[in-house]
């Protein structure tokens, strides 16, 4: 709700058992720009251990896919989430990050009009999160310019 061209759906014609369901970002003009694969949820610990896993095993498909992507894992400066039993609220504070990112630099990426791939690890509670996987198209530009003119044409 509140988001121009923004289609949720619970399955694609190619799907894969790791998601639940899909968020697609179509324009009128240009197609499809973004698909948004949300991840089960995870049950894990306040390690996040479970999460950290899943996240590992899908990073890894990709990489084999794409190529390595750049990962980042990171708690901010001062924070208090700073203890290892303490992953996961560090998470749910958004002082803690874990994600990847691919860019266009590879084939296989050129081949499939994709720009930019995103994965990231996000906490739901202390002891659940799930994955959130997202591809940008090359069109997205576009797309995103036709979606900030549509909220400039409803004020």
């Amino acid at each position: 709700e509140g988001n121009i061209n923004l289609y949720i759906t619970s399955s694609l014609p190619k799907e894969n058992g790791d998601f639940t369901s899909y968020g697609l970002l179509i324009s009128p003009t240009v197609g499809l720009c973004q698909i948004r694969a949300i991840g089960k949820n995870i049950d894990t610990d306040s390690y996040g251990l479970k999460l950290q896993s899943t996240f590992d095993d899908l990073k890894k498909s990709l990489d084999s896919l794409y190529g390595n992507g750049e990962e980042t894992d990171i708690l901010l400066s001062g924070s208090i989430w700073k203890n290892p039993n303490d992953w996961m609220m560090g998470l749910i504070k958004q002082e803690r990050f874990l994600s990847a990112k691919w860019s266009s630099d590879h084939d296989y990426m050129k081949k499939n009009s994709l720009s930019t791939i995103w994965l990231e690890a996000r906490a739901q509670t202390e002891s659940s999160g799930y994955i959130l996987l997202q591809y940008v198209f090359n069109n997205d530009k576009t797309c995103q310019s036709e979606i900030d003119g549509e909220r400039k044409n409803s004020l």
